[in-house]
């Protein structure tokens, strides 16, 4: 009898602790009761709700998860249209890097300056994070996500064929000739070798590798460097070589993607975050194996980019919304998270055991790091992508020569620079 008072007393301690600690971590952020309403990508719905869950336990601020379109261009279009109508229902948006210096250059960003807690930034890229995330001295961007741009291929298919993963460009249209193939006997192409992005918004990130890896620029598209690696872009899905999906200008992240995991192609360059995506495959990530970029006249070069978090002027909740991004940068939510974020900022986690296991392109950063650079992220960069994007086009489509549509570029991106200096 003793033994069973002593269990039941037991049990109501617990309980009773348990309500306790309810209590005290809903009180722990004077802001709880709000609700703070956050617009990220879409998905990874059970990684989200772990997240949000535990957020809203320590602190008893709610959270309201808003999702952004799938294809890339749809969300910019919307995210400007909240911004320019000044949309007051959207507290944080998840964005890329590119969008917080046009809204701070027209007054429509919060300060976070107060934010980030020190520990984060003392574990995050010093040189990336002052490069990009200020406007005028001030924080207007809290990275959660720094993702590189790598090169994927199918193992199965390169040991099949005898092959290794090509280092320069002239191995790159070998090994993707070899690839490219008629495999049911019907006289039409069905495999090709390399998946490539280059609808609206993705293209400019394709270009941009390959225009640096022949020694060239994005904002500089008339130099022949640069049009050296606009010709080759070209030449991988329509010129010369034709070993790119023919569908490369209307395929976004998601469609090269899907062509890359259902075997169309047996190479894909993409964002490192898209491991995820593969490992959701069963028996897929076993045959994807990573490489440095086939080297161009000058270099490896790809790009990094990071997204995080903005805060609007409007946000009705600025208190608690920067309670949640002081949150999100905790290495407890990277981890949390690491599925729905694809990568992380953090770089203690980059190569660590339990980050690893859960987004296992991180291991491979390193390999890419002396090759990485950043976008040139200035106020009126979504213009520069538009023009080039637009005039390439031209060429692309046998509207304009590569010599006419690159000179009409570079003179409208030198009266875009001139007009904001």
């Amino acid at each position: 009898m003793r033994k069973v008072r002593v269990v039941i007393l037991l049990a109501l301690f617990l309980l009773t602790m348990s309500g306790l600690a309810t209590v005290v971590n809903a009180a722990q952020s004077k802001y709880a009761g709000e609700t703070v309403t956050i617009y990220t990508w879409a998905g990874w719905e059970d990684v989200w709700n772990e997240v949000l869950n535990k957020f809203t336990q320590q602190t008893g601020i709610k959270v309201n998860r808003l999702t952004q379109p799938a294809r890339y261009s749809d969300f910019v279009d919307k995210v400007t249209t909240y911004f320019v109508t000044k949309y007051d229902k959207i507290d944080l948006y998840f964005t890329g890097e590119f969008m917080p210096p046009k809204f701070a250059a027209a007054g429509w960003l919060e300060y976070l300056d107060d934010a980030p807690p020190a520990e984060y930034l003392a574990d995050i890229p010093t040189a990336v994070d002052k490069q990009l995330a200020f406007y005028k001295g001030n924080r207007i961007f809290v990275y959660q996500y720094f993702g590189v741009m790598m090169f994927f291929y199918r193992r199965d298919r390169f040991l099949k064929a005898g092959v290794w993963p090509p280092t320069t460009w002239d191995m790159l249209i070998d090994v993707g000739k070899k690839f490219t193939q008629d495999t049911n006997g019907d006289g039409n192409i069905d495999q090709y070798g390399i998946s490539l992005s280059g609808f609206k918004q993705t293209l400019s990130n394709d270009l941009t590798i390959f225009m640096m890896q022949a020694g060239g620029s994005f904002i500089d598209p008339a130099s022949a460097e640069s049009r050296t690696g606009i010709k080759f872009y070209y030449d991988m899905f329509r010129g010369k070589y034709k070993i790119a999906l023919p569908s490369t200008l209307s395929d976004n992240y998601e469609e090269s993607c899907a062509a890359f995991m259902d075997g169309r192609v047996s190479m894909h360059i993409t964002w490192d975050g898209f491991w995820s995506r593969f490992a959701s495959k069963e028996g897929f990530i076993e045959n994807v194996g990573v490489a440095p970029f086939p080297r161009g006249p000058r270099n490896a070069n790809t790009i990094g980019a990071g997204w995080g978090w903005i805060m609007p002027k409007w946000s009705k909740h600025k208190g608690a919304a920067k309670e949640f991004i002081k949150f999100m940068t905790t290495k407890e939510a990277h981890i949390m998270g690491a599925k729905w974020q694809g990568g992380t900022i953090r770089t203690s986690l980059t190569t660590s055991p339990v980050f690893v296991e859960l987004m296992g392109s991180s291991m491979f950063r390193p390999i890419y790091e002396p090759w990485m650079r950043t976008r040139p992220v200035i106020p009126g960069y979504d213009k520069i992508v538009d023009i080039v994007e637009d005039n390439v086009r031209l060429y692309f489509n046998g509207q304009k020569s590569l010599k006419e549509a690159t000179n009409i570029a570079a003179e409208r991106i030198e009266s875009l620079l001139e007009a904001q200096r």
